[in-house]
């Protein structure tokens, strides 16, 4: 995890494979702005594991418990 390149973009796959959840799970993260992507150009969506990480630990901290 901390040895992550910031420059190396990952499909919602490989993205998914990692966090250890779906690949549908990633896209909708996206969709609903959950997650950002790196590049979205139509079907073509990379994403950076390190944004990624970073955006579902401040998601994680505005949920109400």
């Amino acid at each position: 995890m901390e040895n992550e390149d910031p420059n190396e973009l990952l499909s919602a796959e490989e993205v998914a494979n990692k966090l250890g959840c779906d690949r549908r799970s990633v896209l909708i993260w996206r969709q609903q702005g959950i997650i950002p992507a790196a590049i979205h150009r139509g079907k073509f969506i990379r994403f950076s594991m390190p944004a990624v990480r970073a955006a579902l630990r401040k998601d994680a901290e505005k949920q109400v418990y």
